[in-house]
């Protein structure tokens, strides 16, 4: 893994069921693509499967970083 600095000007959102990183790649950034960015903002998470749909099901609750989209 590569050493990621500090996320600047984050959105916070808590995590709800049926939520999955390219769902909330497109709400925040208006592209689902960019699911990565959601990824490398959240170390604890080891890969984007821990977030479908399966997986999710043990992080409801939980506040997941959401970097300033770049502009």
């Amino acid at each position: 893994p590569r050493p990621l600095g500090a996320a600047l000007g984050v959105i916070e959102p808590v995590l709800a069921e049926g939520d999955r990183l390219a769902l909330l790649a497109h709400h925040y950034y208006g592209d689902a693509r960019l699911w990565w960015r959601i990824l490398e903002a959240n170390p604890d998470l080891a890969s984007g499967v821990d977030l479908s749909r399966a997986a999710l099901g043990a992080r409801v609750g939980e506040v997941v970083l959401i970097p300033k989209a770049k502009e």
